[in-house]
């Protein structure tokens, strides 16, 4: 018997909302960080707020539904990004959008691994950064003979990975304010 595509998105609406409200081991890690997310410039009050709680129960929907990752910093600027741009700026409705945001984020975590590069022992960093330095040598080999001249080593590499990251961050949140004037 095929269960038709409404039925489906109601049951992983109802799993999302177990996770969501269920206790969590995290939740003051993540609500520390809550208020520290940047979000699009939404100038009602209680709209804003929503946004925020919309974030947090992604979140604590998420780290208990992978309890082996759960929530570390960082997976509150892709939960916002995420909500941001499935809602297409419909801040009124934003709970309805939470599911969704939920099962991009559990796929961004585990089908594509990103959740790997936020274990605590960061050793997938360490291996991405080490593949980063073979691609360097296969692919442009001027570049990574001079840093080895210079004699940068992999921590600088790591530096700069993490350095990338954060003004990808920026890059990402001064999209929303482009955006959200433009509009």
């Amino acid at each position: 018997m095929a269960i038709d595509k409404g039925l489906k998105k109601e049951l992983a609406k109802k799993k999302y909302e177990y996770y969501a409200l269920k206790p969590c081991k995290d939740d003051k890690q993540i609500e520390k960080d809550i208020k520290r997310t940047l979000i699009p410039p939404i100038s009602n009050p209680d709209l804003r707020e929503a946004f925020y709680d919309s974030i947090r129960r992604v979140l604590l929907a998420f780290s208990n539904f992978n309890s082996s990752i759960g929530y570390v910093q960082g997976m509150n600027i892709i939960a916002s990004c995420l909500l941001f741009n499935i809602s297409n700026k419909d801040f009124t409705n934003i709970r309805m959008y939470e599911a969704d945001a939920f099962y991009l984020l559990a796929a961004l975590m585990e089908r594509y691994q990103i959740g790997t590069c936020y274990i605590n022992d960061m050793k997938r960093i360490f291996e991405l950064s080490k593949k980063l330095e073979t691609l360097l040598e296969e692919k442009l080999p001027t570049l990574f003979k001079h840093i080895n001249n210079e004699e940068v080593n992999s921590l600088v590499l790591h530096f700069c990975l993490l350095l990338k990251s954060i003004l990808l961050t920026g890059f990402a949140h001064h999209a929303y304010r482009i955006d959200w004037q433009s509009a």
